[in-house]
């Protein structure tokens, strides 16, 4: 596994990654408190502080949180936080053709974020193929961040019907299901690890395995044997999750099948950006391909079906990252111990998304607890 645990072994509070400060201030909130991009104060004049992550302190639904800080290089900082700006401001994304746009946050060394805009191989937002005064031709630069264009091609649609590939985590697992292991709405996917809000902790997965409507119909979550482990109360169809109450005495655990790992928190939209300005990988254990793991590349917008736009959408590893049967599942990467961090949760890699199958993608943890309120 290439998560480069030894690295992030926290000692008395403090721990060096890459030679960047990363340490623990405890306080006083809820379990519903929210931090998406992570708050930032100076720490010298050359680096920032910024909040990477959040996590509990303790196991239970009603436990407070902590953050978890991490001085970054402060020119790095605001240049990319000056190119979220831009890429959330210019909404690339409503272009014809175009299907996904990223933030590319470069090294803390170099320091230059980009803007990454693909688009369709026989579309017409092209430099190429759409004149200079076109509102739609896409800039080589808008407020000095550079802006990339990436032909991508179209792919076939697969059958909507998952199959499962590798077939980890099938089977019955008793009251205290793990995260990982296989759910069922009215297709096949990977039960994700516990969201908690207001002293309950729901399980979750992606809101597609269930068809239109699950919140309505009060849909069942199921095991791979048929039982009922939960019912969908809450989720987003455009965020792709739902959070499920637990039914029939199961109960959910932040335990992850396969692992000595459990769930213990989230990162923060600056806690993702700095993890691929440092080049780290995130790791996922699903149903369809088991244990995978990719380097993070960015958070970005996604264009499903030339309507659905989905946001805060973490990009990483590859084509073979996912495959049918991961969905839900979450990413994460090593915190402290036994304890991961929440990154993101699987929502797909190949068509019917038009991206080319060359990554994975899924919303980011962060804003599900920013949007919703959910914890990790």
């Amino acid at each position: 596994m290439s998560d480069d645990r030894s690295e992030d072994k926290v000692e008395k509070g403090k721990s060096t990654r890459s030679g960047r400060r990363t340490f623990l201030k405890t306080v006083a909130i809820g379990s519903s408190i929210a931090f998406g991009a992570g708050h930032v104060s100076a720490a010298t004049d050359e680096e920032v502080t910024i909040t990477e992550a959040r996590v509990p302190m303790e196991s239970g639904a009603d436990a407070e949180y902590e953050v978890v800080e991490k001085d970054v290089p402060k020119d790095w900082h605001e240049a990319v936080t000056h190119a979220t700006e831009v890429h959330d401001r210019e909404k690339f994304y409503q272009r014809d053709d175009v299907v996904a746009t990223l933030v590319n946050p470069d090294t803390f060394d170099n320091a230059e974020p980009s803007i990454e805009v693909e688009v369709k191989e026989s579309g017409s937002s092209s430099r190429d193929s759409i004149s200079p005064g076109d509102e739609r031709s896409l800039p080589d630069s808008i407020g000095g961040v550079p802006v990339e264009k990436k032909k991508v091609e179209e792919t076939s649609d697969p059958s909507i019907t998952p199959s499962i590939q590798s077939a980890c985590g099938t089977g019955d697992y008793g009251s205290t299901p793990p995260g990982g292991v296989e759910c069922s709405g009215s297709s096949p996917g990977t039960l994700s690890s516990p969201l908690v809000k207001d002293g309950t902790m729901y399980f979750a997965t992606c809101w597609h395995i269930f068809g239109s409507s699950p919140v309505d119909d009060s849909a069942e979550l199921s095991q791979s044997d048929g039982n009922t482990i939960g019912k969908v109360t809450d989720g987003d169809s455009t965020d792709d999750f739902v959070a499920c109450e637990p039914a029939n005495g199961h109960t959910p655990t932040r335990e992850l099948y396969g692992t000595n790992y459990k769930i213990w928190g989230n990162y923060t939209k600056s806690g993702v950006q700095a993890l691929a300005a440092d080049n780290k990988s995130i790791t996922k254990q699903g149903v369809g391909t088991c244990e995978t793991s990719g380097e993070v590349r960015g958070v970005g917008t996604n264009v499903f079906d030339g309507s659905t736009t989905r946001h805060e959408q973490v990009r990483w590893g590859s084509s073979s990252t996912l495959e049918d049967g991961d969905s839900g599942a979450v990413a994460y990467r090593h915190h402290q111990d036994d304890k991961v961090l929440a990154v993101a949760m699987c929502g797909g890699v190949t068509s019917p998304y038009n991206l080319g199958g060359r990554y994975a993608f899924g919303t980011g943890a962060y804003h599900i607890n920013q949007e919703y309120g959910y914890g990790w």
